[in-house]
C-alpha cells in the first residue's frame, strides 16, 4: 500500500477498530463544560478579568446614549475599548433592558454576570462547533471527535474567555462557525461535490463578515475564505469560476463589515481603527522591557517572558496580564504566596509534554500525507517567528527593520503554499491543512500585534480554538501508540481538570 493511500485513509489512527461512541458521550462533554464555565462566571471575582468593566461600560453607553461609542484614548473616563467593533455590546443590551439596570445602578451587577453569560453560551457553541469539524476530519473515527470536544470544553484558556465580559468568545464562535460551514461541503473522493457552491460561499462570507463585526483579530478569515472557494471552484477545473466563488464570499463578508469600517473611516481615517488604537492607548510596549525600562536581551524577552506567558495562560494563571506576570514570576522564582511552586513546575511540565507530543504528532503526519506540504509549512513557522525577532531587534536597536513586514507576508504565502500541496489527497488531509494555515495565520497576528504592545495573553489565539484542538488531539493520537490512548486521554482529561480546579483557586486572580 503507498504512503498517500495510507495516510488518506488515517482520519483517526486505526479508525476501523475504533469503538461505538453513545450519543450520551457527547450530552456529557455538553452538560460537563457548562458546569465547569458555570463554575468559572460564579468563582471568578468580578472585574479581574480582562478589561471587564471597560467592556461593560460599552454595553452601558449603548443602553444610554443608543448611539456607539467614539474611542478617545485610555485616559481616566475614557471607554478605551470603543474601538472594538459593536456585535457582542449589542447582544448584551437587552440584560439592561430586562433588568432595569440602566435607571437602577444597583442592579447593574446582575447584567455583569448576564453579560458573562452571553459569552458562557457561546463557548458552548465552540465546543459544538470542534464536534462537527473535528468529525469531517476524523470521518471514520468515533472517538477522536468527542476527545476533541472534550479538550476545548475543558480547556482553561477556553473556560477563561468564556466566563469573561467581553467580545473574544463571541469571535471565537463565529469563526469556529465559519470553519465549520466550509468544512461542512465534504469531498467527494478527489474532487468537492456540486451543490449550490455560490449561496455557499455567500453564507460562508455572511460568517465572516458577522465575526469581523465582533472582532477585528477575525481579519485573517478573509484570506482563508477567499483561497478556500478558490480551489473550491479550481476543483471544477474552471478558474473563472474559482474566482467567481471567492469573489462572492470576500465581497458578501465586505458588505456585511462595511458599515463598522466606513464610520471607522470617517472618524479615524482608518478602517479598522487600528492607528486611533495605538496613538491613544497607553500601554507598555516591547520598548518598555527592551530599552526604557528593564533592558531585557530580545531572547530573554521573547522567550523567556513572552511566549512562556503566553504558553502559561493558554493552560491558566488569569486575570489582567500584569497579575499575570507578577503570579508567574513568584511561582518561577519560588516567592509564590501560596507556596505552589512544585505545583506549578509539576503542572508546567505536563502541558509541555502534551504539546511537544501534540506538534511532533502533527509534523510526522503532515510530512506522511505531503513532504513539501510539510516543508513549506514548517517554513512559514519559522518566517513567523523570524520576522517578530527582526522587529524585536530593531526595537531594541531604536531602528526600524523593512525585513519584518517582509518575513510575515513570506510566513502567510508559506502556509498557504503548504495547504495547496495537499490538494491532491483526501478531503479530510486537505482540511487539516486549512486548519494549519487558520492557526500560521492568527499566530501571525499575535506575532505582529506583539511587536508594538506587550500583550502575552493566550486569549488572542482563541478564535482559532475551532483549529487549534483536532489538531492537538490529531497530533497526540499520531504519534502514540494504539494502546496508549486510555491513557493519554485519561492523563490529558485529569490534567485539564486539576488546571481547571488551580484556576478557580490557588491560581485564581484576587478581587481588586
Amino acid at each position: 500500500m503507498s504512503k498517500r493511500r495510507t495516510t488518506d485513509q488515517r482520519g483517526g489512527k486505526h479508525a476501523a477498530a475504533s469503538p461505538p461512541i453513545h450519543p450520551s458521550a457527547y450530552g456529557l462533554i455538553v452538560v460537563l463544560y457548562l458546569v465547569m464555565a458555570a463554575l468559572y462566571v460564579a468563582r471568578v471575582p468580578m472585574w479581574t478579568q480582562p478589561d471587564e468593566g471597560v467592556h461593560l461600560g460599552y454595553v452601558r453607553y449603548l443602553v444610554q446614549h443608543r448611539k456607539f461609542p467614539i474611542f478617545g484614548g485610555n485616559k481616566a473616563g475614557q471607554l478605551y475599548e470603543a474601538h472594538q467593533p459593536p456585535l457582542y455590546y449589542l447582544l448584551c443590551t437587552p440584560a439592561y433592558l430586562v433588568t432595569g439596570a440602566h435607571r437602577l445602578k444597583e442592579r447593574e451587577i446582575i447584567v455583569a454576570y448576564l453579560c458573562r453569560g452571553v459569552s458562557a453560551l457561546c463557548g458552548l457553541g465552540v465546543v459544538w462547533l470542534v464536534g462537527i469539524v473535528a468529525r469531517s476530519l476524523f470521518p471514520s473515527d468515533k472517538l477522536l471527535p468527542l476527545v476533541a470536544m472534550g479538550f476545548a470544553a475543558l480547556l482553561p484558556m477556553h473556560l477563561h474567555v468564556s466566563a469573561s465580559i467581553g467580545n473574544d468568545a463571541l469571535a471565537g464562535l463565529l469563526c469556529a462557525a465559519t470553519m465549520a460551514w466550509m468544512f461542512s461541503l465534504r469531498d467527494a473522493g478527489s474532487r468537492f461535490t456540486v451543490d449550490r457552491p455560490l449561496p455557499e460561499a455567500a453564507i460562508a462570507g455572511a460568517l465572516s463578515g458577522l465575526a469581523l463585526l465582533s472582532k477585528s483579530s477575525c481579519l485573517f478569515l478573509l484570506p482563508l475564505v477567499a483561497a478556500f472557494y478558490f480551489l473550491r471552484g479550481r476543483a471544477m477545473r474552471d478558474t473563472r469560476y474559482a474566482m467567481r466563488l471567492s469573489s462572492v464570499a470576500v465581497v458578501v463578508a465586505l458588505l456585511v463589515v462595511s458599515p463598522w469600517w466606513v464610520r471607522n473611516q470617517i472618524l479615524y481615517g482608518d478602517p479598522l481603527a487600528a492607528r486611533a488604537f495605538l496613538k491613544g492607548f497607553d500601554n507598555p510596549g516591547p520598548d518598555y522591557f527592551l530599552v526604557r525600562r528593564m533592558n531585557l536581551p530580545v531572547f530573554d524577552y521573547a522567550v523567556k517572558l513572552t511566549l512562556a506567558l503566553t504558553f502559561m495562560t493558554f493552560w491558566g494563571i488569569f486575570g489582567e496580564v500584569n497579575n499575570a506576570y507578577k503570579h508567574y514570576t513568584q511561582a518561577v522564582f519560588g516567592a509564590d504566596p501560596h507556596g505552589e511552586r512544585g505545583t506549578f513546575y509539576g503542572f508546567l511540565t505536563l502541558c509541555f509534554l502534551f504539546a511537544a507530543a501534540a506538534l511532533g504528532g502533527c509534523l510526522k503526519e503532515c510530512r506522511a500525507a505531503s513532504s513539501r506540504s510539510a516543508l513549506l509549512t514548517g517554513l512559514a513557522v519559522a518566517a513567523a517567528f523570524a520576522g517578530w525577532f527582526a522587529a524585536l531587534h530593531a526595537i531594541a536597536a531604536e531602528t526600524t527593520n523593512p525585513l519584518t513586514n517582509v518575513l510575515f507576508v513570506l510566513s502567510a504565502l508559506l502556509a498557504f503554499a503548504g495547504w495547496f500541496a495537499l490538494m491532491h489527497h483526501a478531503s479530510h488531509i486537505t482540511h487539516h491543512g486549512l486548519l494549519s494555515v487558520g492557526v500560521i495565520l492568527i499566530l501571525l497576528q499575535f506575532l505582529q500585534f506583539n511587536t508594538r504592545y506587550f500583550q502575552a495573553q493566550a486569549r488572542y489565539l482563541h478564535p482559532m480554538l475551532v483549529g487549534i484542538a483536532p489538531l492537538f488531539v490529531w497530533g497526540l493520537d499520531a504519534l502514540l501508540p494504539r494502546k496508549m490512548r486510555p491513557v493519554w486521554m485519561s492523563l490529558l482529561g485529569g490534567l485539564l481538570l486539576a488546571l481547571s480546579a488551580m484556576n478557580l483557586t490557588a491560581w485564581r486572580t484576587p478581587a481588586p
